[in-house]
C-alpha cells in the first residue's frame, strides 16, 4: 500500500478561449519512508503537481490520496516549501510562525506553548 498515492491527475487551465493541458493522466505511489524527487524542465507541472498534493488546487480529474484519505484540501499530514520568501512583512516573525495554527484554530495555549 502506498503511503501517496496519485491517480489518473489532469490538470487543464482554461482563460475562456485558450485551454492549457498542464498535467494528463499522471499515476505514481509513494511507500511509507521513501524520498522521491520530482524533476523536469520549467513549465512541465512539478509546482502544479506539488500544489494538488498540497491541497491548494482542485484536480481537473483524477485524485491524490495519503494514507487512507482523498485530499481534498490542505492539511498538517502535508508540507510545502515555497520556492521564494512567502512571510507577511507586516508580522512579526512569532505571528509568522504562529500564523498556520491561528487558521487551525489550535487552542490559544497551544499556540503560546510554541515559542
Amino acid at each position: 500500500m502506498f503511503e501517496l498515492e496519485v491517480e489518473k491527475l489532469t490538470q487543464i487551465f482554461s482563460n475562456g478561449r485558450q485551454r492549457n493541458v498542464v498535467l494528463s493522466d499522471v499515476s505514481f505511489g509513494v511507500e511509507k519512508n521513501h524520498f522521491v524527487s520530482i524533476i523536469g524542465p520549467s513549465g512541465c507541472g512539478k509546482t502544479t503537481l506539488l500544489n494538488i498534493v498540497a491541497g491548494f488546487l482542485k484536480p481537473t480529474s483524477g485524485k491524490v490520496t495519503v494514507g487512507d484519505r482523498e485530499v481534498s484540501g490542505p492539511g498538517p499530514d502535508r508540507a510545502f516549501v515555497f520556492q521564494s520568501y512567502v512571510l507577511f512583512p507586516w508580522m512579526t516573525i512569532r505571528d509568522n510562525i504562529l500564523y498556520p495554527m491561528k487558521v487551525c484554530r489550535l487552542p490559544p495555549n497551544t499556540c503560546r506553548s510554541a515559542h
